[in-house]
């Protein structure tokens, strides 16, 4: 487990009683479990009926981006997604599938196996457990900054125990995809998980091993860009269904004009 994540569900679940004995790999270099990238024209419609502004398409777009990236540089570290939203879990998926028919390669990453690929929003990822995980939030922003603070699963009274349950699906690596920068946000108006999210993305935008400011791998740029489009429709990916709920109360977050570089590779 990553040692900021291991500090802080320490400090914030267990009162500080828990230990951890470091991965032999730490003591010979630094190494980091997590990672974070700032979608910033993750902007959507926000539509009546539903949680703020959910899956925005620079989001989906760039968690399909980073599926197929894995996929051609570590085949043999399985994967899933797992989300806030379960609208985001659907339209990613339909994503993945719909460039998985349109191209032809990776077909053997996709099929169906002991621990295939996955999309699964927060109260079905309980028993999902992967070497990799990317937690793509699933919410975004008006194309005039607007949201709201209820942040899906996240939001609800058992929220925090999905914020755990979220950042513990990984064995080696978890990288966060959001659309919400923490700079831009009210922490009092965030409830549960949601105040839980917003505090991890803090330290790890806080620091320089983050996406925003560490240099861009070879793994999601030049030649495995071109890979990107070139995908096989033998994949099985979870559907989850979209949901409706009452949005709660709103605020206004402003825009980031940071830069979203390519995240670490994965």
């Amino acid at each position: 487990m990553d040692p900021r994540l291991f500090n802080y569900l320490n400090s914030a679940f267990y009162d500080g009683v828990l230990s951890r004995l470091p991965h032999a790999s730490e003591l010979v270099s630094p190494t980091s479990g997590m990672s974070a990238e700032y979608v910033e024209d993750g902007v959507g419609v926000l539509t009546a009926g539903t949680e703020g502004v959910q899956a925005p398409s620079a989001e989906v777009q760039r968690t399909v981006d980073l599926v197929f990236a894995h996929a051609t540089r570590h085949p043999e570290r399985s994967l899933a997604v797992v989300t806030a939203s379960a609208m985001h879990a659907t339209r990613v998926a339909q994503a993945v599938q719909r460039r998985l028919r349109e191209n032809g390669e990776a077909a053997d990453f996709f099929a169906p196996g002991r621990e295939s690929f996955r999309v699964v929003e927060l109260h079905r990822a309980a028993g999902i457990e992967r070497d990799t995980v990317i937690f793509s939030l699933g919410f975004g922003r008006t194309t005039s900054g607007r949201s709201t603070p209820n942040l899906g699963a996240l939001s609800e009274k058992d929220g925090r125990q999905a914020f755990v349950r979220g950042m513990t699906r990984a064995r080696r690596h978890t990288h966060i995809v959001t659309s919400i920068h923490p700079k831009d946000t009210e922490e009092r108006r965030l409830q549960y998980g949601a105040r839980d999210m917003y505090r991890m993305l803090e330290l790890l935008f806080g620091e320089s091993t983050t996406s925003e400011k560490a240099q861009a791998p070879a793994s999601v740029t030049d030649d495995a860009a071109d890979a990107w489009s070139r995908t096989s429709p033998t994949a099985w990916v979870a559907r989850v269904p979209p949901c409706t709920r009452t949005t709660r109360t709103s605020s206004t977050w402003s825009r980031s004009r940071t830069p979203s570089p390519c995240p670490p590779e994965l």
